[in-house]
């Protein structure tokens, strides 16, 4: 009976780590989808800066104004560029996170042999 007791409890704890890596797996990919809908959003937005001053060039200017011409594509690389690094943090976070329950885990771990160790002497 103890051996179906080990094996019930090591079971449960195998899926509780599986759960809470694929929740983990999971969160970062929705992260880095993000990332690279952001991306693809800052490389249009180079491409209308770029047709924007392709244009002015047609229409005989010598100069572009940023502050007139260019200002809306400017202020929308602004805040792609800072949602890009806000999600970045992110997943640092949950990198950080999985780092430390490692580390806790390790500690309980270490701690539990220890406690056999001592019995057993």
């Amino acid at each position: 009976m103890e051996f179906l007791d080990k094996l019930g409890k090591k079971a449960s704890e195998t899926y509780k780590i599986a759960a809470k890596k694929t929740e983990k797996l999971a969160k970062e990919t929705k992260f880095k989808l993000q990332i690279n809908d952001l991306k693809s959003q800052v490389k249009d937005t180079y491409i209308e800066i770029g047709k924007k001053v392709y244009e002015r060039h047609e229409e005989g200017k010598k100069t572009v104004n940023f502050k007139t011409d260019l200002e809306e594509e400017i202020k929308k690389m602004e805040n792609l560029t800072s949602e890009i690094a806000k999600t970045n943090k992110e997943i640092k976070k949950l990198n950080e996170a999985e780092e430390k329950e490692k580390k806790e885990e390790a500690k309980k771990e270490a701690k539990k042999e220890t406690k056999k160790d001592s019995k057993k002497e």
